[in-house]
């Protein structure tokens, strides 16, 4: 995995829009944050930064661009159970097999069923830190920063502009549209109205990369108020699992910071 933990912070994308002539206008100073988005974005993270825990599944779409040009998508599925602040449950879907990700604010452990291989190191007791760790083995798992105990520090990190859309209908739910842009990324998010403002739908393109590929995650089945059984935290091998090593980058790195 690159230095960064979270596809988050590595892509995202502005919606296309017909440009008004206020538009088309050279811009007078530099750009900067609707504040309209940041509300309703900061609504958002600290609704999710309240929870004590939730599950959710999220559909990822990785588009990468062929030497011809030609657009190819990869698809998967992450089903996502997190406990704050220190607990977590994971099951990665895709044409490669079934990941499962186990963290019980101790060990970090990455098991793959079909091989019956897995790997763990010695984890921090948060999950802030713990996503701090994972980059050092080259470890990335969808949706990290919605897990950060301030989901809105690391969505926001690198953002230059942003714009609130409008409202928007996404698989039937009514969403609150808002779009940001980085240096080198651009990107869109879908906020559910009412009193639970849940991520619904985030699309993102990475403009550093030839042919401007995009990613989408759809996020579904949130739990709110889950009631976990605390051992589906802690990996238990069975006989005829077999552990590896996994390695650890010889230089730390460390998550961008504000």
């Amino acid at each position: 995995m690159k230095e960064k933990v979270s596809v988050f912070l590595v892509l995202l994308a502005l919606l296309a829009m017909q440009p008004t002539q206020a538009a088309r206008q050279k811009p007078t100073q530099p750009p900067s944050v609707d504040p309209k988005a940041k509300e309703m974005l900061r609504r958002m993270a600290d609704y999710l930064g309240s929870l004590n825990g939730f599950g959710v599944r999220v559909q990822t779409t990785r588009e990468a661009i062929a030497p011809s040009g030609l657009e190819l998508d990869s698809d998967q599925v992450f089903d996502l159970h997190v406990q704050r602040p220190g607990r977590l449950h994971g099951v990665l879907h895709s044409a490669a097999g079934e990941k499962q990700f186990f963290y019980d604010g101790k060990t970090f452990t990455i098991y793959t069923p079909s091989l019956r291989y897995y790997a763990t190191f010695p984890a921090p007791p948060t999950l802030d830190q713990l996503f701090q760790e994972t980059i050092n083995y080259r470890l990335e798992m969808p949706a990290a920063d919605l897990v950060f105990s301030d989901p809105y520090q690391a969505l926001t990190h690198g953002v230059t502009s942003g714009m609130y859309v409008g409202e928007s209908l996404v698989n039937g739910v009514n969403t609150h549209q808002l779009a940001f842009q980085t240096k080198n990324a651009d990107w869109q998010i879908w906020i559910q109205d009412g009193d639970q403002p849940l991520p619904v739908k985030l699309v993102i393109t990475d403009r550093q990369r030839s042919g401007s590929p995009r990613y989408t995650a759809a996020f579904s089945g949130w739990e709110i108020s889950p009631t976990f059984d605390q051992s589906m935290f802690t990996f238990t091998p069975a006989e005829g699992d077999r552990k590896i090593d996994i390695k650890r980058a010889p230089k730390p790195m460390s998550l961008p910071t504000k």
